[in-house]
C-alpha cells in the first residue's frame, strides 16, 4: 500500500491518498477501489495573525479583551509598568494565552506579549510587528509564577535606513527579552488591550514612564 500526502503553498487543505497494488500475477475485479483519498482543513494555521489584525485570536481563544487603554495621542514610543498578577499566572494552561496586545489606529497589531506552560514551567515571549508585514519573535523565557512588576518598553525605528526600533522586557529589574535593530517605523501605538486568563487579568493597567531611548 502507498499513502501521500499533499499540501500545496498556501493551501487551506491537506489532501491525503492511499493507494493499494495487487501482487504480480493477480487479476482485481474491482480496480476502482484501490485508491481513496481524504481532504482535512488546515485550520491550526487559520489564526488571523499574519494580517495583525487581532481579532481572529480573541475568537480563536474565545475571548475579547478584557480591558482597554488608549493614548492620548498615537505613539512612536511607549515605557510603561506593569503589575503582575501571581494568582492569574497559576491559571495559565498548556495553550499559549494573548496577555497584552499594542494597537495602532486601524486596529493593527503593534506587539504583543503570550505566556504558555510547558512541562519545565512557565514561560513568556514577545512578538513585534515590522513595515514589511513579517514579525520579530523573541525566545521563550521562563517566568515565575509571583506577583512581580513587569518593565516594558517599546519604540519605533526612525528610518528603514536606519532600523533602530526595538522592545525590552524586564521582571522585577532584571532584562529577560530584547528585540533590537528593528525596522518598524511604519504603525505608531494608540491603545492597549489587556487579555484575562480564566476571567483573572494577568497585568495591571501601565504606570507609564518616559522612555529610555531616543524620541524622534
Amino acid at each position: 500500500m502507498v499513502n501521500s500526502c499533499t499540501v500545496a503553498a498556501g493551501a487551506e487543505q491537506i489532501v491525503n491518498t492511499a493507494t493499494v497494488t495487487l501482487p504480480a500475477g493477480q487479476t482485481d475485479p474491482f480496480p476502482e477501489g484501490n485508491s481513496a483519498t481524504d481532504e482535512t482543513a488546515v485550520a491550526i494555521f487559520i489564526d488571523g495573525f499574519e494580517s495583525g489584525n487581532i481579532s481572529a485570536w480573541s475568537t480563536s481563544v474565545g475571548r475579547a479583551a478584557a480591558a482597554t487603554v488608549e493614548l492620548v495621542v498615537p505613539a512612536d514610543q511607549l515605557a510603561a509598568r506593569f503589575l503582575v498578577d501571581g494568582e492569574a499566572l497559576r491559571l495559565v494552561r498548556a495553550r499559549s494565552d494573548w496577555i497584552l496586545v499594542g494597537l495602532s489606529d486601524d486596529g493593527t497589531a503593534v506587539f504583543a506579549l503570550e505566556l504558555r506552560r510547558t512541562a519545565v514551567g512557565l514561560e513568556q515571549r514577545a512578538r513585534v510587528r515590522l513595515d514589511d508585514g513579517g514579525w520579530a519573535t523573541s525566545r521563550w523565557v521562563g517566568l515565575s509564577e509571583a506577583a512581580a512588576a513587569l518593565d516594558l518598553e517599546w519604540r519605533a525605528s526612525w528610518s528603514s535606513e536606519h532600523p533602530d526600533g526595538a522592545l525590552l522586557l524586564s521582571i522585577d529589574g532584571e532584562l529577560l527579552i530584547w528585540l533590537t535593530e528593528l525596522d518598524n517605523g511604519v504603525q505608531r501605538l494608540r491603545s492597549l488591550d489587556f487579555f484575562a486568563i480564566r476571567g483573572r487579568r494577568v497585568l495591571s493597567e501601565p504606570e507609564l514612564s518616559p522612555p529610555s531611548g531616543p524620541g524622534h
